[in-house]
C-alpha cells in the first residue's frame, strides 16, 4: 500500500525536535489497545485491554507531517493494532495509547 498518494512526503515522514529526535511518553504497559476502528471522519473507537473505550479525535493531529497521509480515508481506514498500539502504514504511523486514553471522549 503507498501511504502517501497525495503527499510530497511518505509514511517515513516523521516529526522532528529540535535535536532531530521524536520523544514520546513512556509506554505503559497497563494501557494497551485491544481493538481500532474508524468511527467516522477522523474519529476512531479504540477498545483498551481494561474493557474501557473511547471515540478519539485524529483531526487536531493530521496537521503534523507525520500524520499527514492519514488525510487520505482510505489509509485512515486501514488502522491496525499491532503490539497494543493503533498503527498505519505497516507500523509506519502510530498513535501512543496513552495519548489516546487521555485524550478520548469515554464511551459506554
Amino acid at each position: 500500500m503507498n501511504c502517501a498518494p497525495k503527499y510530497e512526503g511518505s509514511c517515513e515522514t516523521s516529526v522532528k525536535t529540535s535535536d532531530d529526535v521524536v520523544y514520546a511518553d513512556d509506554f505503559s504497559p497497563e494501557i494497551l489497545v485491544e481493538t481500532a476502528a474508524v468511527a467516522d471522519d477522523h474519529h476512531l473507537r479504540v477498545t483498551f485491554s481494561d474493557g474501557a473505550a473511547v471515540i478519539f479525535d485524529m483531526e487536531p493531529f493530521l496537521r503534523f507531517p507525520l500524520f499527514a497521509p492519514l488525510r487520505d480515508p482510505s489509509i485512515f481506514a486501514s488502522v491496525s493494532v499491532s503490539g497494543g498500539v493503533p498503527t498505519w502504514c505497516d507500523g509506519s504511523i502510530d498513535i501512543a495509547p496513552e495519548t489516546l486514553r487521555a485524550q478520548g471522549i469515554p464511551q459506554e
